[in-house]
């Protein structure tokens, strides 16, 4: 078994291992979203998509055909369980894009691309409502900011926004 790190140097709270964080994480969002997770797939990624994301290494994504998500534990050593839900809400996002036929990158730069700025809508929504900051990209810089509401310059995004939420 993995050992814990202290949470912090002086600490004597250990950090949860990755694989607790992420079971911990899981049942975050279970509860917030109990039909959507009992659906989806997180797995540790496989070969191929550390092959895939070697040059831009990611803590979760998404398969944009099956909607899997997978994590790089790696990456997401150190991670409390709650931020790791939130990018597992914003990878689920992903998923229900995939699934529902609604990803749409646009030819826009990554921060300005509509099914992006949908995911860290979600990411954010999830942190904020429960009382914690988080940061986004600038959509205009794509720059880290602090952001408790997405802004929402691009009419394309509004329209997938809606059609998402009719479906």
């Amino acid at each position: 078994m993995p050992q814990r790190k202290p949470a912090s140097p002086g600490s004597a709270i250990p950090l949860p291992t990755v694989e607790e964080a992420i079971a911990q994480a899981k049942q975050f969002v279970a509860q917030e979203q109990p039909d959507v997770m009992r659906e989806a797939v997180v797995q540790p990624a496989g070969l191929i998509d550390r092959i895939v994301n070697y040059f831009k290494p990611a803590y979760l994504t998404t398969n944009s055909r099956s909607g899997d998500i997978s994590y790089s534990p790696g990456n997401l050593a150190g991670k409390q369980p709650q931020e790791i839900a939130d990018l597992l809400t914003h990878e689920l996002e992903h998923r229900h894009q995939v699934k529902t036929g609604t990803v749409d990158r646009g030819g826009e730069p990554y921060h300005r691309q509509p099914a992006e700025m949908a995911a860290y809508e979600a990411q954010v929504r999830r942190a904020v409502g429960q009382g914690r900051s988080t940061t986004i990209p600038s959509f205009s810089t794509g720059e880290d900011i602090y952001q408790a509401d997405i802004p929402l310059p691009n009419p394309r995004r509004q329209a997938m926004l809606q059609a998402l939420r009719k479906k």
